[in-house]
């Protein structure tokens, strides 16, 4: 398997860029805390599974968009019956896109989670696609291994490095 990734870090990633898709990071990182004490700490998919309607209820109280809060319910339980070695597993073997039945699961989505648990795969968003196309490059990935190649950080780290350029307000014209 590619990398150990715990129960709670694979939860919580995947409430987290649930959250992110087509909302600003202060939005999400305001209410995260309270999401994540609602459906408890996302340590137990399996306690999550079981208590899913009172844990989207909690949840709702601090993010009111009831269908992503579900989607973290559903996520869960799909982490519930499947395990968490096997959901990784299937990550690296059929990548990103074997979760995009998972409703929030998209494309990207998918992508960014993967890079957040530790896959080395830049997530293409609209802040680097726009980035890349500016400086010449077709794919995001492309512009990240030709960082990665030229300063030698991985490109997870490249990934990051441009989004917070990008999401910080800088203009690239």
């Amino acid at each position: 398997m590619f990398k150990l990734v715990s129960e709670r870090e694979l939860l919580s990633e995947a409430a987290w860029v649930i959250l992110s898709s087509g909302f600003r990071y202060e939005a999400v990182a305001g209410a995260f805390p309270m999401v994540s004490r609602a459906f408890g700490g996302f340590t137990s998919a399996a306690w999550i599974c079981r208590h899913r309607a009172r844990c989207e209820f909690a949840a709702l109280k601090h993010f009111g968009h009831h269908q992503k809060i579900c989607a973290i319910g559903k996520f869960a339980c799909h982490v519930a019956a499947n395990g968490v070695t096997d959901v990784v597993a299937n990550i690296e073997s059929s990548g990103p896109q074997s979760l995009q039945h998972l409703p929030f699961m998209g494309p990207v989505t998918s992508i960014h989670l993967a890079k957040n648990i530790g896959f080395p795969m830049p997530k293409p968003d609209r802040h680097l696609v726009r980035i890349a196309a500016h400086l010449g490059f077709k794919t995001v990935d492309t512009l990240c291994t030709a960082i990665n190649d030229w300063v030698g950080d991985s490109v997870q780290v490249v990934d990051l490095v441009l989004w917070r350029y990008a999401v910080l307000g800088r203009s690239i014209h």
